[in-house]
């Protein structure tokens, strides 16, 4: 089970502006911090953006983190499977090796 982007960027406190882009510009701060800023945040204050995601956060750890990586993506996808399913997502295929 995977979730839409725009699931993920309101989860991690991102703007609902920046969900279209696929990697940030080159040399820009949020490079491997999972965010992508649409051209607009891309130009605002680095303060200003990290305050505004933080504000809007569900997630326990501030940002910049790199929580956005598609590693804890995948791991988010795990848990939020075994919250709605109570159960892991290998036991539902049987490929469990518990």
């Amino acid at each position: 089970m995977y979730y839409s982007a725009s699931m993920y960027a309101a989860y991690f406190g991102y703007p609902t502006c920046c969900n279209t882009m696929r990697h940030p510009p080159p040399g820009h701060w949020s490079i491997g911090t999972g965010y992508v800023p649409c051209a607009d945040c891309a130009m605002l204050p680095k303060e200003e953006v990290v305050a505004g995601i933080n504000k809007r956060r569900w997630h326990a750890i501030p940002f910049p983190d790199h929580s956005g990586s598609m590693v804890t993506l995948r791991a988010l996808d795990k848990l939020l499977y075994r919250a709605a399913y109570g159960k892991k997502e290998e036991e539902d295929r049987g490929t469990t090796n518990e």
